[in-house]
């Protein structure tokens, strides 16, 4: 017996539903504070408060260099000008990663005082995630991108991170790659 499907489509496919309640992929996984500080420590552009604190560093550095500079002993006089402002340049620049460092982890733990448990359901065309009691549904289009480290993915959307570390992949490094890299290409085409 052959039945005919009246919603079908001039291809004769059916019309997918307006919300497949089924996702492709689930992942289930759990992040600490160090997932967090991870997210933080990556390599950005400094901006705003950032920048006028480091510059700080170096203007107190230089000031600070110019008060005590009549009154250093004669073997670091003896060391040439240039070489001396170096080492306070270089001086400045060991306490702002220093102090740096320290503000990540601070910020680290107010973000995330505690581990939480996380999950994540691939709609297709959209990205469920639960964070702690913390619900939140992606559009694709809506991800800003999709970072691939050694041991994390960073997915960077407007609600703050989403940090996946190895352990959400059962398939190990080559899983979180080829998550990583498809949810990237399907995220970019949905942009345009």
């Amino acid at each position: 017996m052959i039945t005919i499907d009246e919603s079908a489509g001039p291809e004769g496919k059916t019309p997918s539903a307006p919300f497949d309640p089924v996702p492709l992929e689930v992942l289930n996984w759990g992040i600490d504070r160090q997932d967090m500080l991870a997210w933080l420590a990556l390599p950005h552009e400094m901006r705003g408060r950032e920048k006028a604190v480091y510059l700080g560093f170096l203007i107190a550095a230089g000031m600070g260099f110019a008060l005590v500079e009549e009154h250093l002993p004669d073997w670091m006089l003896a060391v040439p000008y240039p070489l001396m402002l170096l080492g306070v340049v270089g001086l400045a620049h060991l306490l702002w990663l220093i102090t740096s460092n320290l503000w990540l982890r601070i910020e680290a733990r107010r973000r995330m005082p505690r581990p939480i448990t996380c999950r994540l359901a691939d709609h297709g065309d959209h990205l469920e995630v639960a964070e702690g009691g913390r619900r939140r549904f992606i559009a694709l289009e809506m991800i800003r991108q999709v970072l691939l480290t050694e041991t994390r993915v960073f997915i960077d959307e407007e609600g703050g991170p989403i940090i996946l570390p190895l352990s959400a992949f059962p398939g190990g490094r080559a899983g979180m790659a080829a998550f990583a890299g498809n949810l990237d290409a399907r995220s970019a085409a949905s942009a345009e």
